[in-house]
């Protein structure tokens, strides 16, 4: 379903698709996380599960943004900082624990 808007010429489509891939992807980590065994898939899904969460609010902000004839006052500061959060959260899933 997020690959069907992709390339369409309708105000937002790109972004629509990205957004309903990155809420797949919350949706597949979050049954491979029911659905696992072990600590060690539940973390792996974890992992996945939160990639999908972390890109859920600020693609969701740009599309509304960019839907709503307001893409104008995107800057490319504004994509680093929409994303920054997104990068640090990402950076500590990542690292190992002790």
């Amino acid at each position: 379903m997020g690959i069907l808007p992709i390339g369409l010429k309708a105000k937002g489509a790109n972004l629509f698709g990205i957004l309903m891939m990155a809420i797949a992807l919350w949706c597949l980590g979050t049954g491979g996380q029911m659905i696992s065994r072990t600590e060690a898939t539940s973390l792996v899904w974890i992992t996945i599960q939160m990639l999908g969460v972390v890109l859920v609010p600020p693609l969701w902000f740009l599309f509304t943004m960019v839907f709503s004839g307001r893409d104008k006052r995107i800057y490319w500061w504004t994509y680093v900082l929409l994303f920054a959060n997104s990068v640090v959260v990402m950076g500590f899933l990542l690292v190992p624990t002790w």
